[in-house]
């Protein structure tokens, strides 16, 4: 395939040109009047200028059309260019030879010529602005001249050809079409100026149906490219898919349905024990007793006969009846052996007694009766199902009960009964149940009731039967006899325990675990149910007192849920990413609507849960000179990674049950400030409890009806759930922004490693100092997008967690290393030069200034690329740390009206004499919701602060002329930036951006620029950087040109095919309104925004164009 560009010569004049707008209006009198036509060429006059400098406005254009031709008189189109607007119409409309001569080049590529034609004409033509609706008949386009030239001529490289143009319109002795032919340019050759190591193989990118397997099929689509004409030299656009995408995800995916499995069992197990231990049978997890002692429990079943007065008692109606027979109510407590606190039972109306049975001669023969001649029969039963734990001596302790009995204020005289409803002092009893294991049948025990006046006031009656293990091999232990004291104080005096005997965890550790791998346990964490060995130390089990658990049954059912089903859906998208496949129909589809997993993932796929692992539309972009003889040009190569923001649309923004909406930024910050309240909880409540066993020294357990504590442990409780809610809610999501900022880190880090102009200087300070990443991000602080900067922002910082190790590619595995677990390695399909990576997850933080790297990701090459191509840094295995940094500021409407509705409202509530708060958040992402400027703001300052070590560490100075605050010197390079970041308050201060992107450029480091889907306000920043870039190689030493080379590129170049492979429509979602309040040279041209309606219907949404 060749090449080529059609230039205008001199000779032609505007006048003759324009004059073609005339002889047009009479060849179409058919269906356009004369004053139409006036009508359209006053509109094409006032479209010269642009509107308010929007865009390129509405002009008369040109543009050429390639047709191949055969001998037998068969032809075919086989290329055109973009239209180029030519330059604004002399003042005087009339011609003459004052008029100036012009001239203009086009680029246009020569695809799918016929092998058999013989010549090409390249049609010259006008598209006048504002007749286009008058010409529809004609293609809106009018012909102005062309030329014919051998195919043979034209075919060859880096031949310059000139030829008359013939022409009915203007003279053709004056005009004259050059054409310079070149090389094609869309697939560079390996090793040179604008290719990629993660660009797909050419003949890798048409994709068929099946398993994604080379070279049948690939995972990325067709690259994308344009060619300017820039000052006599080719200037070659190209958008790349990444090769590496789809297998990072891959890994990243596999490793965190690892942890998630970890968690999920573990929340089983704690489930499990909690469960079990809250004893009563109606919300254990067991389904007979049989079931529980099989799980290492006992069978407990408890069954309330009577209660009989003593004198002590008196004659009042404590305690039920007075000196009658009445009624009484207990209620019923187990005081477990892992908590200080009673776990509340159940409650019961019994009888009660005023003293010995004077009839106990009349009983019948069989008859159990207590040592008051009473018949010991139930009135009411209790089973549950306490965990059995070998004690000290290697007896078995399951606790004790504790009963409560109200007191005269709370019951009356004969017959009268109910609940207690005030904190009267009651009389109470307890037991231990060790002694009664496995004794065969019920077991009376009389159990003394005290109060804190009298002494023992009653005697309860009750029937106890203990079966565990043992019971099912007949075989009682009499070491169990020692816990037969029946008084309140039986685990203190008699059996010899300490409350202190604190030995085990409450719960195994959760290492390893999904909230683990992530990186969440770096911070200490009291959460019961998330907590590392690393962090035990500092829970209760180093109190004095155990505060049980901290987690309710019921909570633990939803929650449990809760983690498993986010785990299965990890699976899913593992297995998924690692065996990828491409049905017909899904080829069929145009990329925007295909939901398979892929390299490239469309922003119109943002709620795929199943995908939110994937980042949206990423892409190499890059910008190669070359000129049409050949000959040397300096510096050649420009690449920046685009893509959408790394975060988790499908999850929402709504976060977790009592927690107010965000992203991760903020649900961490939440979290940090919860751990504080957790942490003061513990302390509160350790401290009370304390408290209350130095007042009852003889007490083991606190009653449940102790309001006080039991109020602080609930408290406790609540705090413990919510915090273990935010943990996972963390975890859930940087699981899915982590694997795509990995994925887009490692597209930045391999494409700078193509670099050929870097130095070894800066490679080496790779291995020092760290790969530098500048995200550019272009997100308003304003609803759902602040959310989005929330996500990105920790997401980004998590590649610090990265370094990343170039191997040879060996069959087996690598010289003098274990070879690789077939489920660690994941191939990379498509590439040229990558063979697999992978994602190991370091046994000990490998130790890197300021952060510890938990992960090491092995990208294995080609092996001839290898030994040819590599660095001699990076040989070795070497291993290059990620150092990222975010700068961001919104450019569009919405941060607009963030800053003035955060300058309105500080001058309201100061007014008022109060602090603003902020706006509830809003599901329309399109309104402005809560604003947060001072998050824009802290994200810059500590962006810089990083940049600035990195540059003092690079590259360092004995003089500085500014510090940034304490003894940091600020590198005289990042001045003007430092000036931006201090002054950009209230501001949509974009020169922040700029000259952060420089700055890393000039320090050797990438870039990647992202916006909410990266088609938009990211084709804007590209193309900008693009055009500065033009100025650094030279070819235009004018500034005015950025603008104008920037909108050139917008409009014709490959970004709208970008948007359209997202979104189906090649426009830019702007309309006029939004573009009036962008950044002057961020502006879209007019004729490349899709307008108030997005593109679609007004009602249905069909077609639209996401905002």
């Amino acid at each position: 395939d060749g090449g080529g560009s059609a230039e205008g010569g001199r000779g032609g004049n505007w006048s003759r040109l324009v004059g073609t707008v005339k002889k047009a209006g009479r060849n179409v009198e058919n269906f356009g009047t004369s004053v139409a036509l006036r009508a359209a060429k006053n509109m094409a006059e006032l479209g010269d200028g642009g509107v308010d400098g929007d865009g390129a406005g509405m002009k008369d254009a040109v543009f050429v059309t390639v047709v191949a031709s055969r001998a037998d008189g068969y032809t075919k189109v086989i290329g055109s260019t973009e239209t180029l607007p030519l330059p604004p119409a002399p003042t005087s409309t009339t011609p003459s030879s004052t008029d100036e001569d012009f001239s203009f080049s086009l680029p246009v590529a020569l695809v799918d010529v016929p092998p058999d034609a013989t010549q090409l004409t390249f049609n010259l033509l006008l598209r006048p602005a504002g007749v286009s609706a008058l010409l529809q008949r004609t293609g809106g386009s009018l012909p102005v001249g062309s030329v014919t030239q051998s195919i043979g001529d034209v075919m060859r490289p880096h031949q310059t050809l000139r030829a008359p143009l013939r022409s009915s319109t203007v003279a053709s002795e004056e005009s004259v079409m050059i054409l310079r032919t070149l090389p094609d340019m869309k697939n560079p050759l390996q090793g040179r100026d604008g290719w990629n190591i993660t660009d797909p193989s050419p003949d890798a990118t048409t994709g068929f149906a099946g398993r994604v397997l080379p070279p049948e099929s690939s995972p990325c689509n067709p690259t994308l490219d344009q060619t300017f004409q820039i000052s006599g030299v080719m200037a070659i656009e190209r958008s790349t898919e990444s090769t590496v995408v789809l297998p990072i995800c891959s890994a990243v995916a596999a490793s965190c349905w690892t942890a998630a499995g970890i968690s999920e069992r573990h929340i089983r197990s704690v489930q499990r024990k909690i469960v079990a231990r809250s004893c009563a049978g109606g919300v254990s997890r067991f389904l007979d007793p049989i079931e529980a002692i099989n799980n290492g429990h006992a069978d407990c079943s408890v069954e309330i006969s009577h209660i009989v007065k003593h004198a002590s008692a008196g004659a009042s109606g404590e305690y039920g009846g007075g000196g009658n027979v009445g009624r009484a109510f207990v209620s019923v407590g187990l005081q477990p052996t892992f908590s200080v606190f009673e776990m509340e039972l159940a409650g019961a109306e019994v009888p009660s007694f005023p003293g010995p049975n004077p009839n106990v001669g009349n009983m019948p023969e069989g008859t159990r009766v207590c040592s008051s001649g009473y018949p010991v029969v139930p009135y009411a039963s209790i089973s549950f199902y306490p965990k059995a734990v070998t004690g000290r001596n290697g007896s078995l302790d399951l606790g004790g009960l504790h009963f409560e009995l109200p007191s005269a204020s709370s019951v009356g005289g004969v017959g009268t009964a109910g609940l207690v409803q005030n904190t009267s002092p009651m009389a109470e009893g307890s037991m231990a149940l060790g002694p009664y294991v496995n004794r065969g049948g019920g077991t009376v025990v009389e159990v003394p009731i005290y109060d804190g006046r009298n002494g023992i006031v009653a005697t309860l009656m009750v029937l106890v039967s203990v079966r565990t293990v043992g019971a099912l091999v007949d075989d009682p232990s009499g070491d169990i006899l020692c816990h037969m004291s029946l008084s309140q104080s039986y685990s203190n005096e008699e059996t010899g325990r300490k409350r202190t005997n604190l030995s085990k965890a409450p719960f195994q550790s959760s290492v390893g675990g999904l909230p683990d791998l992530l990186g969440l346990t770096a911070t200490q964490s009291t959460s019961v149910l998330d907590v590392t060995t690393e962090m035990v130390g500092d829970l209760d089990q180093n109190q004095e007192y155990r505060l049980g658990d901290l987690l309710t049954p019921s909570w633990l059912e939803t929650h449990a849920a809760q983690r498993v089903t986010d785990a299965k859906m990890l699976c899913e998208r593992a297995r998924f990413y690692h065996e990828p496949c491409v049905s017909t129909e899904t080829l069929n589809l145009t990329p925007d609507k295909r939901r398979s997993p892929a390299s490239y993932r469309p922003s119109s796929s943002k709620m795929e849960p199943f995908l939110s692992g994937i980042p949206f539309n990423v892409h190499v972009q890059s910008i190669t000179l070359e000129r049409p003889d050949g000959a040397a040009i300096g510096p050649t190569a420009f690449r920046n990674v685009t893509c959408g923001a790394p975060c988790d649309h499908a999850r929402g923004f709504r976060g977790p049950s009592s927690s107010a909406g965000g992203g991760l930024r903020r649900f961490e910050a939440a979290r940090d400030n919860l751990i504080g309240v957790v942490n003061t909880a513990h302390c509160a409540l350790h401290t009370s409890v304390a408290e209350y066993f130095v007042a009852n020294p003889n007490r083991t357990h606190i009653s449940s009806s102790n309001g006080h504590l039991q109020l602080l442990r609930g408290s406790l409780v609540q705090h413990e759930q919510r915090l273990a809610e935010l943990t996972w809610e963390c975890a859930m999501r940087r699981a899915s922004t982590f694997s795509q900022a990995l994925a887009i880190g490692i597209t930045s880090y391999l494409s700078s490693l193509s670099n050929l102009e870097l130095t070894g200087i800066r490679r080496i300070q790779w291995v020092t100092q760290g790969y530098l990443i500048c995200f550019e991000g272009l997100l308003s602080a304003a609803g759902k997008e602040q959310h989005m900067i929330e996500d990105a922002a920790i997401a980004i910082d998590m590649l610090r967690m990265v370094q990343v190790q170039l191997v040879r590619n060996e069959p087996g595995g690598q010289p003098g290393h274990e070879p690789m677990k077939a489920q660690e390695v994941f191939p990379v399909h498509g590439s040229r030069v990558i063979r697999w990576i992978s994602l190991v997850q370091n046994k000990l933080s490998v130790s890197v200034p300021n952060r510890n790297v938990k992960f090491t990701l092995k990208v294995a090459l080609d092996g001839q690329y290898f030994d040819a191509r590599l660095p001699p840094e990076l040989l070795g295995g070497v291993a290059v740390p990620f150092y990222p940094i975010l700068f961001q500021m919104g450019v569009d409407i919405r941060q607009w009206g963030a800053n003035t509705l955060n300058v309105k409202n500080q001058i309201d509530q100061s007014r008022k004499g109060k602090v603003p708060e902020s706006l509830p958040v809003d599901d329309d992402e399109d309104t402005i919701g809560a604003t947060d400027n001072d998050l824009l703001i802290q994200l810059n300052y500590e962006a810089f602060r990083r940049l600035n070590m990195y540059a003092n560490a690079a590259d360092p100075i004995s003089h500085p002329d500014e510090q940034m605050g304490g003894s940091i010197a600020i590198h005289p390079m990042l001045g003007p930036l430092w000036n931006f970041v201090k002054g950009s308050a209230g501001k949509m201060e974009h020169g922040i951006i700029d000259r952060a992107a420089a700055a890393a450029r000039d320090l050797g480091g990438g870039g990647v620029i992202f916006c909410k889907s990266g088609k938009d306000r990211t084709a804007m920043q590209v193309t900008l950087k693009q055009s500065q870039y033009l100025i650094t190689a030279g070819l235009s030493r004018e500034k005015s040109n950025i603008f104008s080379n920037a909108t050139m590129m917008r409009a014709n170049g490959t970004r709208l095919a970008i948007c359209e492979k997202n979104v189906g429509q090649a426009k830019y979602a702007f309309n006029s309104l939004q573009a009036r309040f962008m950044p002057n040279l961020l502006k879209p041209p007019k004729e490349s925004i899709a307008g108030f309606l997005k593109g679609g219907r007004v009602f249905s949404g069909e077609g639209a164009i996401e905002t």
